[in-house]
């Protein structure tokens, strides 16, 4: 009946997948490990007379919240994995009345959990605030720094404190005019607000951005680029990525390399970017895909080790075949991004042994396929040196007023191509004219029965 209805409407099920809080915590992991190398390199960034701004995405204002409600102290990047493993325990039950009722998975998961715990709790000590621990290391070299970001809570002293510091365009006015000698920012920082050397800021040092934490999604990665960068500085700006060296960083590289490259196409219809990682292989692709699952197909273990089901090999799209799925969300579901992001569950030599392995296997079909003259990762190339002996216009108008090569005129050209190919032997001609020969006949009576079934 329709009470029945609405109550089994008001039912919910919601569930945490693995890849998710595993994404994450990486994200963290490699953050907390990058935490002293962005310190050093904003130091000397300073002292060598330029002015450093460090970019970051997670502020772990959730955890500081929970660390202050609970007072266990100033957490650290175990507090963080404590804190991703509960929401995958905890489970919350919402009934057709609206009742809420909350509890774990159950007494048959204590002992898997507790070990779990104890693990957590035997990982070295690392830093969870990232951003606390780059400002206290800026400021006991004795230089100033600010901050611009959306946080209300920060650890001064060893404490958990609230933060109440100054709106961003007064930090940004001090930073512009030599008052702050460094920042760090965030989302909050990426757009609305110039902090380039220009020529009407008193503080003209260079600026240099030091990238400990990029921002997932990609536009606000390269709006927060364009703070340091404007068209008016006076000394050019300069930008840093930096790297853990762990082989599970690979993957996030890869991610942000496919999604640069979508995002210059759809702005400039060039798919090449100046931002881009060139020395990362970009396995996250339809061939990526194929490249994994034929080698998970020779490694049940390691498929069962990273808690896989099975390494599916994806179709390929078809050229011009619309899909409903968005593009981000296919490089979500491919089998080589799932894949790669599992190998931060092994040792980090075994995670840059298996990566070397897909890369060569990766590298060889990228081969094979460029042989045959169907890689799906290149545009279709004629080869050849193109003479061109005539041009029309087919579309547009030559106004010159474009700002893109979507808004130019498209012309029709009329080329000659020329090859250079060795020659064909005698005996080479002579052999093809005597295989085509063999299979005359054939080919012959097969023509003759065509015809004769249409009439």
């Amino acid at each position: 009946n329709r009470d029945a209805r609405n109550a089994l409407k008001g039912l919910q099920m919601k569930r945490v997948s693995f890849g998710s809080p595993l994404h994450t915590m990486t994200r963290l992991f490699m953050a907390s490990l990058l935490v002293d190398l962005a310190a050093e390199r904003a130091i000397k960034a300073l002292e060598d007379g330029k002015k450093p701004v460090v970019l970051v995405e997670n502020t772990v204002q959730k955890v500081l919240e929970e660390a202050a409600a609970s007072g266990t102290g100033v957490p650290d990047f175990r507090a963080v994995v404590h804190r991703i493993l509960d929401q995958l325990v905890n489970v919350t039950i919402v009934d057709g009345d609206g009742n809420v009722e909350r509890g774990d998975v159950g007494p048959q998961f204590e002992g898997p959990v507790q070990r779990i715990r104890r693990m957590i709790d035997n990982l070295p000590v690392l830093p969870a605030s990232a951003i606390d621990e780059v400002k206290a290391r800026v400021e006991a070299a004795g230089y100033s720094i600010g901050e611009i970001t959306g946080r209300t809570l920060e650890v001064r002293g060893g404490v958990i404190v609230p933060r109440k510091g100054p709106d961003r365009t007064n930090t940004k006015n001090a930073f512009n005019s030599g008052r702050l000698d460094a920042l760090i920012v965030n989302a909050a920082g990426s757009t609305g607000i110039d902090l380039h050397a220009g020529s009407r800021f008193r503080d003209q040092r260079p600026r240099v951005m030091i990238e400990l934490q990029g921002p997932s999604h990609v536009v606000k990665q390269i709006q927060a680029y364009g703070r340091i960068s404007r068209f008016d500085e006076v000394v050019p700006s300069s930008i840093e990525l930096l790297s853990s060296g762990l082989p599970a960083e690979t993957r996030l590289a890869a991610m942000r390399n496919q999604r640069l490259r979508r995002l210059s196409a759809n702005v400039t219809s060039n798919r090449d970017s100046s931002f881009l990682a060139r020395n990362i292989p970009d396995l996250i692709n339809s061939v990526g895909d194929t490249v994994v699952a034929r080698y998970a197909e020779m490694r049940p273990d390691l498929v069962k080790r990273l808690c896989l089901d099975t390494v599916r090999e994806d179709a390929e799209a078809v050229p011009g075949e619309e899909t409903d799925i968005p593009e981000t969300l296919q490089d979500s579901d491919r089998s080589a991004n799932e894949f790669l992001s599992r190998l931060m569950l092994l040792p980090a030599e075994h995670q840059e042994k298996v990566l070397q392995e897909l890369v060569a296997e990766y590298e060889m079909h990228v081969a094979e396929l460029e042989a045959r003259g169907e890689n799906p990762l290149r545009p279709r190339e004629l080869e050849g040196i193109v003479h061109v002996r005539g041009q029309r216009l087919f579309e547009g108008t030559l106004s010159g007023a474009a700002t893109s090569a979507f808004d130019g005129p498209m012309h029709i050209l009329d080329v000659d191509i020329e090859r250079v190919a060795d020659p064909l032997r005698a005996d080479a001609v002579m052999e093809e004219v005597e295989k085509g020969a063999a299979g005359y006949g054939r080919v012959r009576r097969a023509a003759q029965d065509v015809v004769g079934r249409r009439d």
